[in-house]
């Protein structure tokens, strides 16, 4: 396969107040795609790398990915991310639509946008919910239950006054970490409100809490598909730029660590509740003079150390596969520089594919139970360990 720098432009302002950004963390120069599994058939054609940086906007502290990729390249080819086969995102979807069940009658209409394969709208669905529609632009929405309306589609004015036209205004809007896969948050946000219940429409977000990026060091969370990276303090700031409020959040075990907030369509002059007040003094050390230098500084070591390990494990000859091929595996062997036999993984739709830019080859997990097992496992998709673990408890074969 032929490797190139890639086509891609830069994004110098903020998604969202359009204030001018600045860099705060580089992670390097040769990064793939962080979903761009290749297929056998493509082995041979050519792949691209990219940088990948974060900057900051002082203005209303949203982080952002300042490489820009075209989403079809990111979302449309290669797609292979079903949340319906992770264990862990059924339950957690089952869970989100008991905490909707608790607040929201029957007869709320719902839309959610990059809803995958339907994991929350078949909960919700079996609940008792009859006005419910899916958008999504991939073709994992080609399984989602045919009694479900849906758009395959990005969610913009078209898809929002098809949506108007046919079902009518909204109650109940949802987007469960797609908020960081999207560039033109502006047009989102515009099309949210039109498409919403002016007085009592609500919106639940999830996103990823890039507050345990930097304190828990999960700079695997870190790659061109992820846009975005939000806190507390830039969902208020934001909500404030948009005459919206936030009334609520949680912190919830989704993906190593998520905010659940719900957003109000109308602004409010009162200041925002203690828990979220809490929050905001929490994430202050976030934006103080040189934590992103250091964080840096600690991550590079820790790029040294795992290099180290390996190295240690390879003078001895042992055989050490990976185990999760996901985005955040990609972004995590590329910024360690590192490349595996083989990487193990439950899911049938990567199985026989390759990893991006090292072309590393995805195994079934009997590969464990094989006549040739590896000696270790690097746990890549470390936020699924206790799965992981609890499937494999009876083999003791790899360490």
């Amino acid at each position: 396969m032929t490797i190139s720098p890639g086509p891609y432009t830069t994004k110098l302002t903020c998604r969202f107040c359009n204030h001018f950004t600045r860099d705060i963390l580089h992670l390097g120069d040769r990064f793939g795609l962080a979903g761009g599994f290749v297929t056998p058939q493509e082995l041979q054609e050519k792949e691209y790398y990219y940088p990948l940086t974060l900057s900051l906007c002082d203005h209303c502290k949203y982080i952002q990915c300042k490489q820009l990729i075209s989403p079809d390249q990111l979302f449309k080819k290669n797609y292979f991310y079903y949340s319906s086969m992770i264990p862990s995102l059924v339950k957690h979807f089952q869970q989100l639509s008991q905490f909707i069940n608790a607040r929201f009658p029957l007869t709320t209409k719902i839309i959610e946008i990059g809803c995958n394969d339907g994991v929350l709208l078949h909960p919700l669905f079996q609940l008792g919910y009859r006005h419910c529609i899916g958008v999504d632009p991939s073709q994992t929405i080609e399984k989602v239950d045919s009694s479900i309306p849906t758009y395959q589609a990005y969610f913009n004015k078209e898809t929002a006054d098809k949506i108007l036209k046919t079902h009518c205004v909204q109650d109940l809007f949802i987007s469960c970490n797609s908020f960081a896969h999207i560039d033109n948050m502006q047009e989102i946000l515009y099309h949210m409100k039109r498409i919403l219940h002016p007085q009592h429409g609500k919106a639940i977000i999830e996103v990823h809490y890039s507050k345990y990026i930097f304190q828990d060091n999960q700079f695997d969370f870190i790659y061109h598909e992820h846009m975005g990276y939000y806190t507390v303090t830039s969902l208020v700031n934001i909500c404030k730029e948009y005459n919206l409020s936030l009334s609520h959040v949680e912190i919830v075990p989704n993906h190593g660590g998520s905010l659940r907030c719900m957003i109000d369509m109308q602004p409010t002059s009162t200041p925002p509740p203690s828990h979220i007040q809490n929050l905001l003094t929490q994430e202050a050390l976030l934006f103080q003079e040189n934590f992103f230098s250091q964080y840096q500084k600690t991550i590079e070591q820790w790029k040294k150390d795992l290099q180290d390990l390996l190295h240690k494990l390879t003078t001895q000859n042992k055989t050490v596969y990976g185990y999760g091929a996901s985005g955040r595996a990609n972004t995590l062997l590329h910024f360690a520089e590192i490349t595996l036999p083989a990487i193990i993984d439950d899911a049938p739709s990567k199985i026989g594919s390759y990893t991006p830019l090292y072309n590393i080859p995805i195994v079934n997990s009997s590969i464990l139970y094989s006549s040739h097992p590896p000696d270790y496992v690097l746990l890549l998709a470390w936020p699924y360990a206790s799965y992981i673990m609890e499937q494999h408890k009876h083999y003791s074969g790899t360490k």
